[in-house]
């Protein structure tokens, strides 16, 4: 088949909805068909499928596409910002209008109408270990990969390191560009960055964010919601467990009962988390076995098998 991926406008380079095209790309070139990654469905390619990222970011787009290629098939990616923390009217008329849904976590399910559960399908991001650990002695060292957005909570991993004993040895790197010029939390980042325990690294790129993940104790997931954050599976994969908000995608992806959950927000409870990973090995070790009971489900072969799936469920529909 040839297939458009649209991707929202001014999409960066390193931003969450390119990466993710760039990675289904990949896997629907392995899968034998041609693929083209856009901000616009191109009416003069030829184009049999649409894979549309964003419900409303790529709305007109996904209407341009009907318009032109009725006989085409439209399957819709679900973001995060798509269905939590509700879907809005663009979206749920994006939802209407597509063949086939696509989400990131099982979780995600729970926001969509449940007339429309019979055509959506989960499929969970892989990842690929790119690094080999050469985790430092002396400091117990954390983690946070993400851009500095409201919807990360992104300096709650911080100030909960700001909480710990006089005498803990957590360091907390921070890998994310600060991405809004009026963001408000600048100010607050200088001040942090005073601190020995806590280092901003600005946007990094994928080897040295995979390093970083290989040579962390652990990384901390703070987002308010998700919608399937492709970061967990790699830290998965690099063996390094998280602590990490209790959402949706969270719950779906370690288990309701992954012991390194705390609640949305909740900064002592983060502290307290750090505090016990780095004193109680008996925790800690919780933790990593949790997350490798989790990392087979990341494997590239299953990716790679659901999409085959969904695919071929679409020709024959």
């Amino acid at each position: 088949m040839h297939i458009q991926i649209i991707i929202p406008p001014g999409a960066g380079e390193r931003s969450g909805n390119r990466r993710t095209a760039a990675q289904w790309s990949r896997v629907l070139d392995a899968l034998g068909h041609q693929v083209q990654v856009q901000e616009r469905y191109q009416e003069q390619g030829l184009c049999d499928l649409l894979l549309a990222l964003h419900a409303g970011k790529t709305h007109l787009e996904q209407l341009r596409f009907r318009g032109v290629c009725g006989e085409g098939k439209l399957i819709l990616a679900l973001t995060g910002t798509d269905i939590y923390p509700e879907p809005d009217v663009a979206a749920c008329a994006a939802m209407q209008g597509a063949d086939r849904l696509v989400v990131l976590q099982a979780g995600a399910l729970q926001q969509i109408p449940e007339s429309l559960h019979g055509k959506t399908r989960v499929i969970v991001q892989s990842a690929h270990p790119l690094a080999k650990k050469t985790r430092p002695s002396g400091r117990f060292e954390l983690c946070v990969i993400g851009h500095l957005r409201p919807v990360k909570d992104p300096l709650l991993a911080a100030r909960a390191v700001m909480e710990l004993p006089r005498d803990s040895r957590v360091h907390l790197s921070h890998a994310g560009a600060l991405v809004e010029k009026d963001c408000p939390c600048r100010e607050e980042l200088e001040t942090l960055q005073k601190s020995p325990r806590y280092t901003w690294l600005g946007e990094t790129d994928q080897q040295a964010t995979h390093q970083l993940l290989a040579d962390s104790r652990l990384m901390v997931l703070s987002s308010r919601f998700e919608g399937g954050a492709h970061v967990l599976g790699e830290s998965m994969v690099e063996g390094t467990p998280v602590l990490a908000t209790r959402t949706d995608a969270a719950c779906a992806l370690l288990g309701e009962d992954y012991p390194g959950l705390f609640e949305v927000g909740n900064q002592a409870q983060l502290t307290e988390l750090m505090h016990r990973a780095e004193t109680d090995e008996t925790f800690y070790q919780s933790l990593v076995d949790a997350a490798a009971a989790c990392a087979g489900q990341f494997h590239p072969d299953r990716e790679l098998e659901a999409w085959r799936a969904l695919l071929e469920d679409l020709v024959t529909c």
